[in-house]
């Protein structure tokens, strides 16, 4: 039996829609899953779209090494947590989950207790992504600026 015929249920479907996905704002993407509340949907840089089926747990084969939930003035912030320590539990090596409105961020790691941020200066992705810093500045300004 070939590999393709071992398909389960709670597998992700992954559409590669391009530059279709990448120009869709934030936006667009959030009332596109709010249009779809029973499925888990991620979108990648690359443009492709990730659908987890409503039943089923994670495999942790798609899990990224770095999330970044950014909450909107919608979300719970108990529901993102919970989402985010999944994320670490099936492999995430770093998380930030950024509040703009408390002006706070939640940073997760494997093996630790979540860190909490109150408005800090800078991020580091280190040691995840070596060099790699975002500014409070423009963490604060594009956060407001994406979910007015």
């Amino acid at each position: 039996m070939g590999h393709g015929a071992m398909t389960t249920e709670s597998e992700p479907l992954v559409l590669h829609l391009g530059p279709v996905l990448q120009n869709m704002s934030d936006h667009e993407f959030f009332e596109f899953c709010q249009l779809n509340p029973d499925w888990r949907i991620e979108r990648t840089s690359a443009g492709d779209l990730i659908i987890m089926p409503p039943t089923g747990g994670w495999t942790g084969i798609l899990c990224p090494d770095f999330v970044v939930e950014l909450r909107s003035r919608s979300d719970d912030v108990g529901a993102l947590q919970a989402k985010m320590q999944e994320y670490i539990a099936n492999g995430a090596e770093l998380g930030w989950l950024i509040d703009p409105y408390e002006k706070k961020v939640y940073v997760y790691r494997p093996h630790a207790d979540v860190e909490c941020l109150d408005n800090p200066t800078t991020m580091s992705g280190d040691p995840v992504l070596p060099g790699f810093t975002l500014d409070r500045q423009r963490l604060w300004s594009e956060a407001s600026a994406t979910y007015r």
